[in-house]
């Protein structure tokens, strides 16, 4: 707890779930006393309606080329599963950029550059040889993750 001459704050480094290759992250967030307890807010900096991990992470149904079809997992770690090989993505607002590890791609990795709607149900976009990329989020229909190809 850091104290000034005009509030409490919380100080502590996190690790940000959409982003954890970052490492951690310095957050400050003030504190207001009621009735003799602690309530904290929001970290300094940060805006409330920004996006939460929740929102991206889960399942998704991924169309390459309006014909490939994947039932992907983005993960909190940063990775994505329910593919064969390594493959990772991350969040800057709402452009997401995934990386897929292939042989036969071009230099060793597709990278998909796509941009999430407002409210995260899907998203569109390119790789970097121009092929259509979509997906529709589909978290709220969980089930087993099977394990398809890329």
């Amino acid at each position: 707890m850091l104290k000034t001459k005009d509030r409490d704050w919380l100080v502590y480094h996190v690790v940000d779930g959409l982003a954890p290759n970052r490492g951690r992250v310095l957050q400050l967030r003030p504190i207001e006393w009621i009735n003799g307890w602690p309530s904290v807010g929001n970290p300094v900096g940060v805006d409330s309606s920004s996006p939460k991990p929740a929102t991206i992470v889960g399942r998704w149904d991924h169309l390459v080329n309006n014909r490939d079809r994947y039932d992907i997992f983005l993960e909190p770690t940063g990775e994505i599963t329910g593919t064969t090989g390594k493959a990772e993505w991350e969040l800057k607002g709402r452009q997401l950029l995934m990386k897929w590890h292939a042989p036969n791609a071009p230099g060793g990795m597709w990278i998909d550059h796509v941009h999430l709607s407002t409210d995260f149900s899907s998203y569109e976009g390119r790789n970097q040889t121009g092929i259509s990329i979509r997906g529709r989020n589909l978290t709220e229909k969980r089930s087993a993750r099977p394990k398809t190809g890329r």
